[in-house]
């Protein structure tokens, strides 16, 4: 089977940016990504069993307050890697997919929050400058505008989007499945 045709494979690929991924013969193929947000993997668990056909378990973190989403898949786990190692393989595919990667990047290292002027803003946080400039490439492509900044005490950039027109544009174009962060982002346009 081939996951780079499925959209469910390119949202995984965006969450794998917070996911622990590893792929060795003698410990296996692994994906574990743990959550605060049960919701937000009972979102993911059912587009994972759809790409492996294969039941997958969330289970409470031992040793903290999170939930964990965890499972072992050779070829899903390489393909995932292959992409999270070399993210100039978005740039190459279908608009839709491209979105899929957003959507699963921004679930997964994003947030909404108002600035210190009560403004909404979205961010999205990668140590890796060259996947921020591929967003950023991106969301031009679809009209939505956004900066970069690199904090002088921090080795993380910050992709930010503001404007209600323009989180208004991200949240109808990228489709988004984290509950409470979709919940926050209509929380900007209620009365």
């Amino acid at each position: 089977m081939e996951f780079k045709l499925f959209s469910e494979f390119w949202y995984i690929c965006g969450v794998a940016e917070d996911a622990y991924v590893r792929t060795s013969p003698q410990k296996g193929y692994e994906f574990d990504l743990d959550s605060a947000s049960l919701g937000w993997l009972e979102q993911i668990q059912p587009l994972i069993r759809d790409l492996i056909n294969k039941d997958i378990i969330i289970r409470p973190h031992t040793n903290r307050l999170h939930y964990r989403l965890r499972f072992f898949h050779k070829e899903l786990v390489t393909k995932i890697l292959e992409v999270k190692n070399n993210p100039e393989l978005v740039r190459l595919i279908k608009p839709e997919f491209q979105q899929q990667w957003i959507a699963g990047f921004f679930d997964a290292e994003g947030s909404a929050t108002t600035t210190g002027t009560n403004q909404p803003m979205l961010s999205i946080y990668s140590s890796e400058n060259i996947k921020i400039c591929i967003l950023q490439e991106l969301l031009n492509q679809f009209s939505i505008h956004s900066g970069v900044y690199l904090p002088n005490d921090r080795n993380v950039y910050q992709l930010y989007i503001t404007g209600h027109d323009n989180i208004r544009d991200f949240a109808c174009l990228i489709p988004l499945r984290h509950p409470d962060k979709c919940a926050r982002i209509r929380s900007f346009f209620s009365p």
